[in-house]
């Protein structure tokens, strides 16, 4: 079996670390690493669970027990890009609010705050800290349209990366 599966691994591990997985891709995934061969107790948890946070718990646990993988580590920062873009793609079709974004913009800069952008990629997160900043559960996406428009304009930047 090839290395797809300890890649997928990385990737979900970091997606639901940001909050922003598909429980969906889980079990999949487990099916994938039974046929690759790997038997940690850990993998059978996963098998249809439903508990967001105990996915959550288990990917991240068995990504660095699997491949020595944190999702806020330096390899994580091509999925944690990829999981920006998606949310921001979301977020501007008015799928998750501004208060769920500004979480993930929060998640996202404690993660790589300290980490050298990707090559290419200076601030990849543009201005949307500042624009987050002293964000409340009383942010629509009618309140707060310079989010919007940081929104679209981090997505431009995020497509030209490779």
């Amino acid at each position: 079996m090839t290395q797809e599966w300890r890649d997928e691994l990385n990737r979900l591990a970091t997606e639901f670390w940001f909050r922003s997985g598909n429980l969906a891709e889980v079990t999949p995934w487990v099916e994938s690493a039974f046929e690759a061969g790997e038997t940690d107790a850990d993998v059978v948890h996963l098998w249809d669970c439903t508990d967001l946070e105990l996915v959550r718990s288990l990917l991240q646990t068995l990504a660095w027990k699997i491949n020595q993988f944190h999702p806020w580590s330096d390899a994580a920062q091509p999925f944690a890009l990829a999981v920006l873009q998606k949310q921001l793609h979301h977020y501007l079709a008015q799928e998750i609010s501004p208060p769920m974004l500004c979480r993930l913009v929060d998640d996202l800069d404690a993660a790589f705050l300290d980490k050298q952008d990707p090559e290419g990629s200076e601030r990849w997160m543009g201005n949307l800290w500042n624009c987050c900043d002293w964000c409340t559960d009383s942010w629509t996406f009618e309140n707060v349209p310079s989010l919007r428009d940081e929104a679209v304009s981090v997505l431009q930047k995020l497509r030209s990366i490779k």
